[in-house]
């Protein structure tokens, strides 16, 4: 497969238009349509970057880096499931808040654990 099939691929299964993936990333529709059938190339790498993000796809499966099929599964908890969808339906700016605020709190846990340690 290419990379402009992985990428028609990725964009059918999440059931998303042209114009969907177009408008997400700030190019047109046609843009996307040349990405598809090869036409493009090299896809600059921000908007590869940001192709990859809405249709949540890593650049390395679109670039065929990856074979999803010797990949493990990953399952998540019911709680998890509804974490990413709450997730995905913040701006970017809650998005950078929420990465934020998850990486002062895996510190927080990891200073109890070294404080526990001590006490041990």
């Amino acid at each position: 497969m290419t990379t402009g099939q992985r990428l028609r691929d990725a964009r059918l299964k999440r059931e998303k238009t042209l114009e969907d993936v177009a408008h997400a990333i700030g190019v047109t529709a046609t843009s996307i349509s040349k990405y598809e059938s090869d036409r493009v190339k090299n896809i600059p790498q921000e908007k590869l970057q940001a192709i990859s993000d809405y249709l949540d796809v890593s650049i390395s499966y679109l670039l065929g880096l990856d074979d999803p099929a010797n990949a493990s599964p990953i399952v998540l908890s019911i709680d998890e499931q509804l974490l990413i969808e709450e997730y995905r339906r913040l701006s970017e700016l809650n998005k950078e808040t929420i990465k934020i605020l998850c990486e002062r709190l895996v510190e927080v846990e990891s200073v109890k654990d070294d404080i526990v340690q001590l006490h041990l």
